[in-house]
């Protein structure tokens, strides 16, 4: 989900398995040669849908590294499908309070175009309630309400050595 910490704890998670971090969101603005909140604005969001399905491709072609896929990118069962195939998909669950707290002063979110805090909240809610389901068939899922980005990381690389297919 937006706001779970994907980007900070990839980036650490690619630190300590010596691998390369990808953010989805930053290939498809390099693909796409504009930003997120741009192609949502200019193209919408289905148009973004299949940029970020073709940058997801692109990713599961380049292996091994740790990818932060965009809160939306498993709305789609055989996109979904073609990652756990070719990785280990692995759910940072944040609770809503925390999920809140850091999406209520982002304005880069094209989903979340709304200035009242009721309105962010239902938002918020709702896209919980249709993702939590899809997110919820990761291979790993990780609570992340009261550990810091480190002990995440440091979880997220104990669960990696003792998972087994």
């Amino acid at each position: 989900m937006m706001g779970s910490g994907k980007t900070t704890v990839g980036k650490l998670l690619a630190e300590k398995l010596d691998q390369p971090f990808i953010d989805l969101d930053d290939l498809i603005e390099e693909n796409e040669n504009r930003s997120i909140p741009e192609i949502f604005q200019q193209e919408g969001e289905i148009y973004f849908r299949k940029a970020e399905r073709k940058a997801i491709f692109q990713v599961c072609d380049m292996r091994p590294g740790v990818v932060a896929l965009g809160g939306g990118a498993l709305q789609n069962q055989p996109i979904t499908d073609y990652i756990k195939i070719n990785g280990l998909l692995v759910f940072l669950k944040a609770p809503l309070s925390v999920l809140l707290e850091r999406l209520s002063q982002d304005s880069g979110r094209p989903l979340l175009q709304q200035t009242d805090d009721t309105t962010i909240r239902n938002k918020i809610e709702n896209l919980l309630a249709r993702r939590n389901p899809l997110y919820s068939r990761s291979h790993i899922t990780v609570n992340t309400e009261t550990k810091s980005p480190e002990q995440i990381s440091e979880l997220i690389t104990h669960k990696l050595s003792t998972y087994e297919n």
